[in-house]
């Protein structure tokens, strides 16, 4: 059993309120049974709502309907297609085995380069520190790069911290 949530605005017929409805919407096999709580009731709107949401689910389930015909005639020619162009990278046997001995060999690997990553953080490090030292040597374009640079990483940071409060931009949910 699904159940979806709507949030509906409407204006009610027969009162001039502007009022808000929840509808709870369990779809059982196509049948369409709404559960609606309206702090003035009118049974035009009841009637209206009915009708409206039984040919949104008609829509959504032809969309749906659509959606698996296309999937199940055109998946199988994907995989296969994407398979043969990519199969240099396929190790043979693809077996449960094979993938976590690979899995290992990866981790082990980006172990390994780290000390590499390291030294190429101190070198990146100090080609910084000499461009602050020359900076009044620096052309109107070096630091228009470094202006927009530093922009994209107040973006990023941004961005992150939105994400991190779960999508909002006024603050956290405590």
């Amino acid at each position: 059993m699904v159940e979806l949530m709507f949030n509906l605005s409407f204006y009610c017929i027969g009162s001039c309120l502007m009022t808000r409805m929840r509808i709870r919407t369990p779809m059982l096999t196509g049948v369409l049974k709404c559960r609606i709580v309206v702090l003035y009731p009118n049974r035009q709107v009841w009637i209206w709502l009915w009708n409206t949401m039984a040919s949104k689910l008609r829509q959504l389930q032809s969309k749906a309907s659509q959606a698996t015909q296309f999937f199940s005639k055109h998946a199988n020619v994907y995989y296969k297609q994407m398979l043969e162009e990519n199969k240099e990278y396929i190790v043979d046997p693809p077996t449960v085995e094979t993938c976590n001995r690979l899995s290992k060999q990866l981790f082990y690997t980006r172990l390994a380069s780290i000390p590499g990553r390291y030294e190429a953080l101190w070198k990146e490090l100090e080609q910084v520190k000499q461009a602050w030292k020359n900076r009044k040597d620096m052309k109107v374009e070096e630091l228009g790069v470094a202006a927009l640079f530093g922009l994209e990483c107040f973006a990023w940071f941004c961005a992150g911290e939105i994400v991190g409060r779960g999508f909002t931009v006024t603050g956290y949910k405590v």
